[in-house]
């Protein structure tokens, strides 16, 4: 099971990347070097258009690019979601749980997380379009990089010191982590 497990979870993604890009990046280098102007729409309008400049050239055209647009919007509200019910998660102080044992977060927080993230998008677009949202990512990136940073370092820390952090452990498993631990040296 877990062999089956690792496999979906590992190769399944890898498979269908290595398709897609091997797919689309051929056929926009194929169309590109055959004349259809995608670098000139990138050039003209940046790279954020450079999709719909690929996909106005493929057959069935308006097709395709109403299934990029709802790829785009698929996976903003997938990213979205997944920020929603982590942000709800790291501010409930009081989690319930679902019939199979997973935490959940109360409803209100992730109705407020929601909101506001939709709140802070809108106000970034309008204050200065999507070079504004832009500058805002790399400029709040470095404190999360930082705290990232924070985090992997006090990981190794844990994992190295299992018998004092990890909370779960009974004076006997301490016990014998800590002899395990005496005998490697």
């Amino acid at each position: 099971m877990l062999l089956r497990s690792d496999g979906v979870n590992m190769f399944i993604p890898i498979g269908f990347i290595v398709i897609w890009f091997g797919t689309f990046g051929s056929s926009a280098i194929y169309q590109q070097m055959n004349g259809a102007g995608i670098w000139e729409a990138i050039q003209e309008f940046g790279f954020p258009v450079a999709l719909f400049a690929y996909l106005r050239n493929l057959p069935l055209a308006p097709v395709m690019i109403l299934l990029g647009f709802c790829a785009i919007f698929m996976s903003f509200i997938t990213q979205n979601e997944s920020m929603v019910y982590t942000m709800a998660g790291m501010t409930a102080s009081d989690r319930g749980e679902n019939e199979i044992g997973e935490q959940k977060s109360p409803v209100v927080l992730k109705v407020f997380w929601g909101a506001a993230i939709a709140l802070m998008g809108y106000i970034l677009l309008l204050s200065g379009g999507l070079t504004s949202v832009q500058h805002s990512v790399l400029v709040l990136g470095i404190p999360v990089l930082v705290i990232l940073l924070i985090n992997a370092a006090s990981f190794v820390k844990v994992v190295m010191q299992r018998e004092t952090y990890d909370l779960t452990l009974t004076q006997e498993q301490k016990e014998l982590l800590q002899r395990e631990k005496e005998m490697k040296f």
